[in-house]
């Protein structure tokens, strides 16, 4: 599968993710009666919840799972599930009926990721991924022990970044998703990302290539180390 890529300026950006979401999730529910979709970290997220948590979807179709959460307090601000309740779940016509957290404020964080694999599905319908600096996806670093681990579906991480102890779906996880859609804005995300859509590479050093075949979502200074891009009229 070829990738696409969408190029707008970041006062659109929220609000086309936003609707090419809606449209997959659309979709699967006409297809397959539910969308079952993973969420994840990053800085862009919110705003694209705050535009999805205004459209009018079959959301009791749909059930949330989260890519990776850091070990915090669920109050923290570094907390997906947190941002993700304040700016989603919290609209009335969404709810917290569908979603399944990972409990990472536990102290047992090996215990929290055995009990988060058997609420996982076989398979999401969509996973979002947000790209780092460095190209890291979910909690999956450069060069992170988790591409050695083949046995399991949620990992406990250390990561280089902090928080440092975090909980994260295993890479054959997300790889295996229907769709992938990846997000992401800022000059300082350009590098990784036109290292990422390289026909060759390495996913262990780019963790972002998990996603190389996906839905990218950019604004222009993302995209501006790209040969070809997909302009959004």
């Amino acid at each position: 599968m070829q990738h696409e890529v969408v190029v707008v300026d970041l006062a659109q950006f929220a609000r086309t993710a936003a609707l090419r979401i809606a449209r997959s999730i659309e979709t699967s529910v006409r297809e397959r009666g539910e969308c079952l979709i993973a969420l994840p970290c990053g800085p862009l997220i919110g705003r694209v919840y705050d535009e999805l948590a205004e459209l009018q979807l079959p959301w009791g179709e749909v059930e949330f799972f989260f890519t990776d959460e850091r070990c915090v307090p669920i109050a923290h601000p570094a907390c997906s599930y947190n941002v993700a309740q304040d700016r989603l779940f919290s609209a009335p016509r969404i709810g917290n009926d569908g979603v399944h957290r990972i409990e990472a404020e536990r102290p047992n964080h090996a215990q929290t990721a055995e009990f988060y694999e058997t609420q996982l599905p076989e398979r999401f319908d969509l996973v979002l991924l947000e790209v780092g600096m460095d190209g890291h996806v979910a909690s999956l670093f450069p060069n992170s022990p988790a591409f050695d681990v083949t046995d399991k579906r949620v990992l406990v991480v250390e990561t280089v970044q902090k928080p440092v102890h975090r909980i994260t779906l295993a890479p054959a996880m997300l790889a295996s998703a229907r769709e992938l859609f990846v997000l992401a804005a800022g000059r300082d995300r350009a590098d990784a990302v036109a290292r990422a859509l390289q026909p060759e590479g390495d996913v262990r050093q780019l963790p972002a290539r998990l996603a190389k075949d996906g839905l990218w979502i950019l604004d222009r200074y993302a995209a501006a180390n790209r040969d070809r891009v997909a302009a959004a009229e």
